[in-house]
């Protein structure tokens, strides 16, 4: 089978055998519109039915008058090539235009320019500016479209009540949706894949957004609103817009006929479209058959095509039940003393229901799953951030005040954030060609307290505050400790008068730094991965104070609470040692990545 592949991550597709169609023309032959056809259009009046025949044809520009259908013999059955025009179909107030497949528009596939009630349905755009264009229409309803291989797939500008559900918009080089200026849209159950930018939205009110999968580089963008940025994942973008609650991202490959052909990793006999689709959003129900006429059924799915469910290679392994469906969910598999096996999914919007699943054949570390006794474990949530301001790196807005070097909160991402005991935050960056090294803010980025500014570049090891308010900079550059007052960023001088104390051999090797310092029991503690050891320093002099054996330490961490030290061990288990370093809980796995690593509260 000839595939298109959506993988999300690595901008990269692959395509084969899609196109039977070319985009430029050239190797269609094709025939003019039959001139009765032509005839009855012109002359159609509210309520009458047009029908194009099977055929390629040479057409764009087809006016359809108010309240008339125009109908195709089915996708890729009657095909409209309006190569040299600006729209193939225009559609007046009510009317319709439904199966039947357009290529080569100079602007629009379909465009719907004011009006009331106009109708795309089980239609195909490809290789236009925009596939389908709605501007100033009130009540517009596109469903069970697809739209492909267009600059932007779906254009919503100044639309009133219109809805897009069921689409899907595959390939569009720059975006798949466009929302902009409007009021009352509602824009669900939609496959949007290949695009730069899933959905691209501004100034729009009561728009109800969800149900959609993405596979984009970036999942949503703001537009041209300053100081509010695109978003990669659909997470961030859900808690930034208030949008997209029970949308996803997930791999999707599909067939030249649109079809998804890759199956559900816990669930091989549904394809990754199915669970997520929903039958109403906000009042306005879901289309009920899907491009090709066939009824949805059960599950609505996402995108034009609807599901069609394969036989098992074997009997499901069990059953789970999804509660409460208002937020996402996760299932894992566990041994008996409540270790991780494997996970099954992670954070995916399914709806309420029972459903079945299929274990994986190894393990969440590669290895081969063996017989025994497991449970699978599900929980679900319904969380979300309040999102306030980029801590770093693109807060346009509160960046205007104060517009000082120290104050922005513009440039690179901090290497760490510390949270001091009085409240607020403190931003470790980097300082290369910003030359500001530590800034503290309030809790909400609105206060710029102070900033510690300078030459060069800081590479943190670790940053902590001991019990006299002080903050101790750990760098990897020299193995120094840098010590400021919390407070107001003043220096808090050894003794000497000296802000900076060379400490006595951190690192068993100095090319191989460990990460993270931390004040527990009037001591500092930071970690030496080499020698297998965390390292004490004297509280107030940062004199070497003794060592505690643990097998490549990483990210010591105090609990003040309980007295206990926290620390990775050799990347994979979380350990808690007491005063006399005694291993008192552990936990595993950590799973590390290098972006949790700039984001260690200290």
């Amino acid at each position: 089978m000839r595939l298109l592949s959506m993988c999300q991550g690595t901008g990269t597709l692959l395509l084969a055998g899609l196109f039977a169609i070319a985009l430029d023309g050239r190797s269609l032959t094709a025939a003019p519109l039959p001139p009765a056809t032509l005839s009855a259009l012109e002359k159609a009046q509210a309520g009458a039915a047009v029908a194009i025949p099977a055929g390629t044809f040479e057409a764009g520009d087809l006016a359809v008058p108010a309240g008339v259908m125009l109908k195709g013999a089915g996708r890729g059955q009657t095909v409209l090539n309006a190569k040299g025009k600006k729209n193939g179909v225009v559609l007046g107030a009510g009317a319709r235009v439904s199966d039947l497949t357009i290529v080569n528009a100079g602007e629009n596939g379909v465009a719907i320019v004011g009006g009331k009630d106009a109708a795309v349905s089980r239609v195909v755009v490809r290789g236009a500016q925009s596939g389908v264009l709605v501007q100033k229409a009130t009540a517009a309803r596109i469903e069970n479209c697809v739209l492909a291989v267009n600059r932007t797939g779906l254009t919503l500008v100044e639309a009133e009540g219109c809805v897009a559900a069921n689409l899907t918009l595959a390939n569009n080089s720059a975006i798949g949706m466009t929302i902009s200026g409007c009021r009352g849209c509602r824009v669900f159950n939609n496959l949007v894949v290949g695009s730069q930018i899933g959905v691209s939205l501004a100034d729009s009110e009561d728009l109800a957004l969800d149900h959609n999968l993405y596979v984009c580089n970036f999942t949503g963008s703001f537009g041209d609103v300053k100081g509010r940025p695109s978003r990669q994942k659909v997470g961030a973008w859900a808690s930034l817009t208030g949008q997209d609650h029970h949308s996803l991202m997930l791999p999707v490959t599909l067939s030249e006929t649109y079809a998804a052909t890759n199956m559900l990793d816990w669930s091989p006999n549904l394809p990754v479209t199915a669970p997520w689709g929903a039958k109403e959003l906000a009042t306005v129900k879901a289309p009920t058959d899907d491009i090709d006429g066939k009824p949805r059924g059960e599950r609505q799915g996402v995108g034009a095509v609807g599901v069609t469910t394969l036989k098992p290679p074997r009997p499901a392994d069990g059953t789970f039940e999804i509660a409460g469906g208002a937020g996402v969910a996760s299932a894992g598999l566990y041994t008996p003393a409540g270790d991780l096996v494997a996970y099954l999914f992670q954070n995916q919007p399914l709806p309420k229901g029972r459903y079945e699943f299929w274990l994986p054949s190894r393990t969440w570390t590669g290895q081969p799953l063996t017989a025994g006794d497991y449970e699978l474990k599900v929980t679900e949530s319904d969380l979300a951030f309040e999102y306030v301001a980029a801590a770093g790196n693109g807060d346009a807005v509160n960046s205007a005040k104060p517009k000082t070097q120290s104050g922005s909160r513009l440039g690179t991402d901090p290497q760490m954030v510390v949270f001091p005991p009085a409240g607020g935050l403190i931003l470790i960056r980097g300082g290369f060609e910003s030359g500001v090294h530590a800034q503290s803010f309030s809790t909400d980025l609105h206060t710029f307290h102070w900033a510690l500014e300078g030459g060069g570049h800081t590479h943190a090891a670790g940053a902590a505050i001991d019990d006299k308010g002080r903050l101790c900079l750990l760098r990897q550059t020299d193995g120094s400790v840098l010590r400021l007052d919390a407070a107001t960023g003043e220096g808090a001088a050894f003794a000497g008068g000296t802000l900076l104390k060379i400490l006595d051999k951190p690192w068993a090797d100095p090319k191989q730094p460990g990460s993270g310092l931390a004040f527990w029991n009037g001591k500092f503690v930071s970690a030496d991965p080499v020698a297998n050891q965390l390292v004490l320093w004297n509280g107030e002099t940062f004199d070497r104070a003794g060592q505690i054996a643990v097998a490549s330490p990483s990210w010591p961490s105090a609990d003040a609470k309980t007295g206990l030290l926290w620390v990775i061990k050799e990347g994979k288990e979380l350990v808690a040692l007491d005063a006399s370093g005694q291993v008192k809980a552990t936990a595993t796995p950590v799973v590390q990545h290098t972006f949790c690593k700039s984001l260690v509260c200290a």
